[in-house]
């Protein structure tokens, strides 16, 4: 039961609506000395100020419903200038991994590649060395010998048992 005056709320879920209800028959003439519905003037300016203000109101009202929704326009272009940016930022990042991951890949190739040329320097530096070491030795066995070749030799007599004197031989070449 509605009683006049009071606004019924309706319940829709969560969300609740004032239904606006008709007052126009639920509110007592006002009591004055004069007789019949002319208002007073008092009432009359109080009702036409009222207007004004609530005119006023509503102009203000409106007011900042459009410029709400300029700015709200202004902010919707702006989030996509964002997106944009954000969208161009994201492709460079990806292409500067890739590009970075390139160059990982690039620069362990050549350390690999680096790393073999200093292992087969090694085993060619050995392998000299050691043709060095073995012609060092095959040289100096050739000066030990040719050395003995030119070098007397004192040889000792002991037929007679006597200490004679020794002789001094030297070894036929083929010079």
């Amino acid at each position: 039961m509605n009683t006049q005056g009071v606004a019924p709320k309706l319940s829709h879920g969560n969300f609740e609506r004032k239904i606006f209800s008709d007052i126009t028959n639920s509110l007592e003439p006002p009591r004055s000395g004069c007789q019949g519905d002319l208002l007073q003037p008092l009432d009359a300016d109080k009702l036409l100020k009222e207007n004004l203000a609530m005119m006023k109101l509503i102009e203000d009202k409106n007011k900042l419903i459009e410029l709400s929704g300029v700015e709200l326009q202004r902010m919707r272009i702006h989030l996509q200038k964002l997106k944009l940016q954000n969208w161009t930022l994201a492709q460079s990042n990806t292409q500067m991994q890739a590009e970075v991951h390139v160059g990982r890949q690039r620069l362990k190739s050549l350390q690999h590649e680096l790393a073999c040329k200093e292992a087969m320097l090694k085993a060619k530096r050995t392998q000299e060395d050691k043709k060095d070491a073995e012609a060092s030795k095959v040289a100096s066995e050739v000066k030990d010998e040719t050395a003995n070749i030119h070098e007397p030799r004192v040889v000792k007599n002991d037929k007679s048992g006597h200490n004679t004197r020794s002789r001094t031989i030297r070894s036929r070449c083929n010079h």
